[in-house]
């Protein structure tokens, strides 16, 4: 599995001495010596390479999220960086250095991805998020089956709902969410983990900036009795309050496996629930600010239109009589950029604009399958003829029930497992005429 530093090119022109002026010679030393001895586990790139996120093994086994965000020096020299991490010293630290030192390693063709012979090391369910290293974000796709893809769930259900901005008196503290970017780790899978968004609650402080660093049960506590108001301790306003603890009710209760995040606070996966796309639908709508966090920049948009799923069969081409099946999503399709599949199963998609933000869609409705398994059946799918009765029996139906199919291929009107429940009355019409 190859790593990639995407468009940071930016990284390849950093010089030893650039990082050892920003961190000190002794940190920048040690750094050295993490990256000669293989400690970075994991490297990913984000928003158009302006962001690099690792995983780097600590002095005693244990694992570091590492994040370096960069802007364009407003002079044209390099870029100018920073880098942040989950380890007790906080900021431009050892395994920043060796996050950065790989990167550029990378970018310049030297390395490649993890070495082989070194393991890599989990840490279990940590309170701080580091529960498990990354393995590289871009692993070429595995080819599924038709029969592998179709093996899941049904569909989850959406809620609705959106209601009027809220007037925020002074004795009221706005609330907002940071949307983060996290990698998730599904419970029994050996595969890389994938790329997610994750929910932190927070709210305007008398600065007029925003709470970094609050928990959910932090933000919903709201004052002490007796309190009416204090710094950093305000209640939200009523509206606010009630879909904010929704929010943190649907969100806690959902999401298996491990999750990496770069804060110091737990964030909700988005993942955890399809109910969270309406009730996120309606925080907008009530006021709460949509900010971003940890490897975001940008605006935060939620899509009131779902996207749809239409299911294309159409004949293989030759003689072979396969079939050949594509999932085409329907929405979103003018807005260029990265596209990922929330859930298990899926109930949602993120796309992350080349420019820069995030935009939140539902989908209409589900298939039942997990984010893999859904972006086979986007890439396509080959049914072969041997399997086609197969196919017809266990699969079309439940396709037919739950979206929109097109086929250019004569296929039954009537399920094959519904052919029992199907009653033929014959009748003898005769005239005199």
């Amino acid at each position: 599995m190859a790593w990639s530093v995407g468009r940071a090119g930016w990284v390849g022109e950093l010089s030893d001495p650039e990082i050892s002026q920003q961190v000190g010679r002794r940190t920048f030393e040690r750094g050295v010596a993490y990256r000669t001895h293989h400690r970075v586990r994991s490297l990913a790139a984000g928003q158009d390479g302006l962001i690099l996120l690792g995983t780097v093994e600590g002095s005693r086994a244990e694992t570091y999220q590492s994040i370096v965000t960069a802007r364009p020096h407003p002079r044209g020299r390099s870029h100018v960086w920073s880098g942040r991490c989950s380890c007790p010293v906080g900021a431009d630290c050892k395994h920043v250095v060796a996050l950065l030192l790989v990167a550029r390693d990378v970018a310049h063709g030297i390395v490649s991805g993890p070495s082989l012979d070194e393991p890599v090391l989990g840490s279990g369910d940590g309170a701080a998020g580091l529960t498990e290293p990354m393995a590289p974000m871009a692993p070429t796709p595995t080819e599924m089956r038709w029969s592998e893809v179709f093996r899941l769930a049904d569909p989850v259900p959406d809620a609705a709902g959106a209601s009027g901005r809220p007037q925020v008196s002074d004795e009221w503290s706005p609330a907002g969410i940071y949307f983060d970017t996290i990698y998730v780790q599904g419970a029994g899978s050996r595969g890389a983990p994938q790329r997610g968004v994750g929910l932190r609650a927070s709210r305007q402080i008398r600065t007029g900036t925003w709470h970094r660093s609050l928990s959910w049960r932090e933000a919903l506590a709201g004052p002490l009795p007796g309190h009416r108001q204090w710094p950093g301790r305000q209640a939200y306003p009523p509206e606010q309050e009630r879909v904010m603890s929704a929010i943190h009710e649907a969100g806690r209760v959902g999401g298996t496996g491990s999750t990496q995040f770069f804060t110091t606070v737990v964030p909700i996966r988005l993942d955890a629930s399809g109910e969270l796309w309406s009730l996120l639908a309606q925080a907008r709508d009530r006021g709460v600010e949509l900010l971003p966090g940890e490897g975001l920049s940008g605006p935060i948009g939620i899509e009131d239109e779902p996207v749809t799923l239409v299911v294309e069969i159409d004949r293989a081409p030759g003689d072979s009589g396969d079939l050949l099946l594509h999932v085409r999503p329907s929405g979103l399709e003018e807005i260029e950029g990265e596209r990922t599949y929330v859930g298990t199963p899926v109930h949602g998609v993120t796309v992350e604009p080349a420019g820069g933000g995030l935009i939140l869609a539902p989908l209409q409705q589900s298939l039942g399958l997990d984010a893999a398994a859904l972006t086979q059946a986007i890439r396509g799918l080959r049914v072969p003829a041997g399997e086609r009765a197969e196919f017809l029996q266990a699969v079309y139906p439940r396709l037919r029930r739950l979206a929109r199919v097109r086929s250019r291929v004569p296929l039954p009107l009537v399920p094959p497992d519904e052919a029992a429940d199907v009653v033929t009355v014959h009748v003898r019409v005769s005239s005199d005429i």
